[in-house]
């Protein structure tokens, strides 16, 4: 009896997912998403996420390519705006045509967001890290214990506002 009820649930699914809703026509290969689906749904994923300031980001989609523009304060919210784009369905590509605007703080500020941010947190706090800054692009140099570490140390620097870029040169040991 279970396994006639698996299978009874089993065809409904799939006959849900090959049948399309009343008054939607499928082209064949394309599936029902429209453009406008898409971009409807990039917009909501984008306001939902807490790292992403949405108000500042346009989207647009055509033939299923997702197009961002806009300008963002760090370039983990530019990243991170890719990334969300890139998980909704039906989305072919994304390009990203946002920018990183400059915030107007000098780098020797921006470098002591940099350790405040990097020593804040549990996972690296220890880490013997050495920050430089020229013109908002960061030099992340020392040693971690991980190559986790290494990619954490340099997420949480993207996330500081004025950052522009991050080199890592973090050496894991």
């Amino acid at each position: 009896m279970f396994i006639r009820k698996i299978v009874f649930f089993m065809i409904c699914l799939l006959l849900t997912a090959v049948i399309p809703a009343s008054g939607q026509k499928q082209v064949p290969g394309e599936g029902i998403i429209t453009d406008k689906e898409i971009r409807m749904a990039v917009e909501t994923r984008l306001r939902l996420a807490d790292s992403v300031p949405a108000h500042l980001i346009d989207v647009e989609s055509n033939d299923r390519k997702v197009v961002l523009s806009g300008s963002v304060d760090n370039i983990l919210a530019r990243e991170q705006a890719t990334r969300i784009a890139r998980t909704v369905k039906g989305v072919k590509s994304v390009v990203n045509r946002m920018d990183v605007s400059p915030v107007s703080l000098t780098d020797n500020q921006i470098r002591e967001r940099v350790i405040d941010i990097l020593f804040r947190g549990p996972a690296t706090d220890a880490a013997e890290i050495d920050v430089a800054v020229q013109d908002g692009n960061v030099t992340l140099k020392g040693q971690v214990d991980s190559w986790q570490e290494k990619r954490l140390v340099e997420k949480r620097s993207k996330s500081v506002k004025g950052v522009v870029g991050v080199r890592n040169e973090v050496i894991v040991s």
